[in-house]
């Protein structure tokens, strides 16, 4: 039975009106009229309160426990990062809470779902500046913060969960709300094992010597990613506590890890970078935003080279549908770097710069070069 349904039959059985169902949970008549016509979901986080009022539960509600595999959820976040990219963050919303209340009881898709609306709206907020934008973000920011706090409160499965927690403190971080974050973070483990070495064990065993590859090489690019967070803070702390020297010999460690791990050519200017900011030198600064700007798009990745061979492989095996999708996402990565660095009060300082003024002119006809191309290639395929 549809969720309209049993919305509409529970309201009847218990003598409700549509109004008084709007009444008890802060909405209008006509939205839950839509409900129970088929037209539009309850809001994922009016599920419960919804429940409660009609005397069931969530899982009567919409009437399965059904569960998705990973590769589904997989297939449906790469579906919703293309509707984000192409149609905006509001259909990709909508979007993502019509496919969570045809499954509200799986975790790790309300989960994945969540990050990969975040990773839009990031790039998506970028690029809202005015009053009315600003209203816009708070929405979707609280829309994110209210899916992270609803899987860490109702989440059974442990790693679901923690990465759940994990996020939400980042979150709590954000807004400054240390308490908050400080609660979210003492009730998460130190430190859990990491299966992927055993993982890895058994795919060699059974011969799958690609597929252990992919597991060990991700692994390695997961902790050098970790040690490069650490750096950055501990930059953070030396700047603060007047250690220049210290400074130089973290940003050093990390130039080295990057050229030890084959990390390309946009990895190692990311420390170097915030040191040239950290101490207005603009002309140190601009030459390393240019490096990182005028990184090829492959350098985003690990470099060629033996380390990465297996997963470098499958990036390399994909689809071209798979290609241009991450091209266009890079794309907006650029687009998102260059507001910020344009935007944000760190770069203040560059402004009287004039290599700086000329490189902005100069990467902005490039985005409009870009967008010239990209809206020309979609007519073309209309024409088509």
């Amino acid at each position: 039975m549809p969720i309209s349904d049993v919305i509409r039959e529970r309201r009847k059985a218990l003598g409700l009106t549509q109004e008084q169902v709007a009444d008890r949970l802060g909405v209008t008549a006509p939205a839950v009229n839509k409900w129970e016509r088929g037209g539009t979901y309850p809001d994922i986080m009016m599920l419960a309160p919804l429940a409660r009022l009609l005397e069931t539960d969530v899982n009567s509600l919409l009437c399965f426990r059904e569960e998705l595999t990973e590769a589904e959820i997989s297939e449906f976040c790469s579906k919703l990062s293309e509707v984000m990219i192409r149609d905006g963050i509001d259909a990709g919303t909508a979007l993502a809470d019509k496919k969570i209340c045809e499954y509200p009881t799986c975790m790790p898709l309300i989960y994945q779902i969540t990050m990969t609306l975040q990773g839009g709206f990031i790039f998506a907020a970028a690029e809202l500046k005015s009053e009315a934008d600003e209203e816009y973000n708070r929405k979707y920011d609280e829309n994110i913060l209210r899916r992270y706090e609803y899987i860490v409160e109702n989440c059974e499965e442990y790693r679901v969960k923690n990465g759940a927690a994990f996020m939400l403190a980042g979150e709590y971080i954000r807004r400054e709300q240390y308490e908050k974050a400080e609660d979210i973070l003492n009730q998460l483990p130190e430190r859990e094992a990491d299966k992927r070495h055993l993982q890895a064990q058994v795919l060699m065993g059974q011969g799958r010597l690609d597929e252990a590859g992919r597991i060990l090489e991700g692994g390695v690019l997961g902790n050098i990613n970790e040690v490069h967070m650490h750096l950055m803070k501990l930059l953070d702390i030396a700047m603060e506590e007047g250690d220049e020297k210290r400074a130089e010999e973290i940003v050093k460690a990390g130039a080295q890890m990057a050229e030890v791990f084959q990390l390309g050519s946009y990895t190692p200017v990311l420390l170097p970078l915030e040191l040239a900011v950290k101490r207005r030198d603009s002309g140190r600064a601009v030459k390393y935003i240019r490096q990182v700007m005028e990184t090829p798009l492959e350098y985003w990745k690990p470099s060629k080279g033996g380390i990465y061979s297996h997963i470098r492989t499958k990036r390399q095996s994909g689809s071209q549908t798979e290609k241009n999708r991450e091209a266009l996402a890079m794309e907006k990565i650029y687009s998102t770097l260059f507001l910020e660095i344009q935007t944000s009060p760190e770069y203040e300082f560059l402004k009287e710069n004039e290599e700086f003024r000329k490189f902005t002119d100069e990467y902005r006809e490039k985005l409009a070069r870009q967008e010239r191309k990209r809206m020309s290639g979609e007519e073309k395929e209309r024409q088509e």
